[in-house]
């Protein structure tokens, strides 16, 4: 949907427009994410109302994470597992090449992130030797900025202090996705998994979140 069309709906029309999706075509995708996020970015008070929303709906709060690179806030889930997140990114912690095990769309609406994009993952698994692979492309998202990647995209990012992203995610694509770095590949799983170490977002890290959002205007 347009941009001037998405203006015209009400906040609850607005998100549910993440049921429309085409999370398989790439092309589609960005079409349809792009002014969503947009849009989504704007509406300052729905952006709040949905993160105080977090205190009341435990199922929600439970999918919030504090992970090494960023705060994780999960404002929405379908019944599709489809979900609208808010990411702050930690400057002080270097990611390494990963997919993921979804399609996805972010949007920078505060500060700049450093993407760099290797392709496909099935292709660098071809050539891995156990050494940091060597990006194919390499850009600097300002705020404003957007990108859409699939579940084999392998990338890596690093947000610079005070960076805010959102971003729309689809159901899940595959069980597992892949980390490149110095030695070796990672699996990650979901949390359902049981595999990994919790990270669950506490309340003093929702909190400081929230400070930090307002102190930048964010919200």
């Amino acid at each position: 949907m347009h941009t001037d069309a998405l203006k015209c709906l009400s906040d609850a029309d607005l998100i549910a427009q993440v049921k429309t999706f085409e999370w398989a075509n790439l092309s589609d995708l960005h079409a349809q994410a792009l002014p969503f996020l947009v849009e989504l970015g704007e509406r300052k008070h729905l952006l709040r109302r949905m993160l105080d929303n977090l205190r009341a709906d435990s199922g929600l709060f439970e999918l919030c994470e504090l992970l090494p690179d960023m705060y994780k806030y999960t404002l929405y889930q379908d019944s599709t597992g489809a979900r609208i997140r808010l990411h702050i990114f930690r400057p002080e912690y270097e990611d390494v090449p990963h997919s993921h095990r979804w399609a996805l769309a972010s949007y920078i609406i505060h500060g700049a992130v450093v993407c760099r994009y290797y392709g496909s993952e099935i292709n660098v698994q071809k050539t891995y030797s156990g050494r940091m692979p060597l990006p194919l492309v390499t850009k600097t998202l300002q705020a404003g900025s957007f990108y859409t990647i699939v579940d084999t995209t392998l990338h890596w990012f690093h947000g610079e202090p005070g960076s805010v992203s959102l971003v729309v995610r689809g159901p899940l694509a595959k069980d597992v996705s892949h980390e490149f770095g110095e030695g070796g590949v990672n699996l990650k799983y979901g949390a359902q998994a049981k595999m990994e170490t919790p990270a669950n977002m506490q309340h003093q890290d929702y909190l400081d979140g929230i400070s930090m959002l307002e102190g930048w205007g964010v919200l």
